[in-house]
């Protein structure tokens, strides 16, 4: 029963330590389901991620909590809402592909300046 709950956790640890190579080998694709996708509660999320939502979320979104970008899964951009979230960078509106969301700078969580992320609002 250990083993199964740390499951989330050493996969996370093993995504986290892989995003490095993404640049080197021409990007990795995103989990949606663990960060971007629309939820209601957590199980709609991949294990580990959690579901926010309200005015900045529209039908809410899968997320992973972060305090930098290490702790995002590859491809996501650490920011600070609700306390450190993972979203979907972007580089343009037509890079956030669901209804309500634009792409907007966002002041990166424990940094300085923004990153241009997937938000509602």
């Amino acid at each position: 029963m250990i083993m199964r709950s740390l499951r989330p956790w050493l996969l996370g640890i093993a995504l986290t330590c892989l995003a490095p190579l993404c640049g080197a080998l021409g990007g990795c694709a995103v989990d949606t389901r663990a960060v971007g996708a629309p939820c209601m509660e957590e199980l709609d999320c991949a294990a580990g991620s959690i579901c926010v939502r309200g005015s900045r979320f529209p039908d809410g979104v899968c997320t992973v909590i972060c305090d930098d970008e290490f702790a995002c899964r590859a491809g996501g951009s650490c920011v600070d809402l609700n306390g450190g979230v993972c979203l979907l960078p972007c580089d343009s509106d037509a890079d956030c592909d669901r209804p309500g969301y634009t792409c907007q700078e966002v002041s990166a969580r424990r940094e300085s300046g923004t990153l241009p992320v997937c938000v509602g609002g």
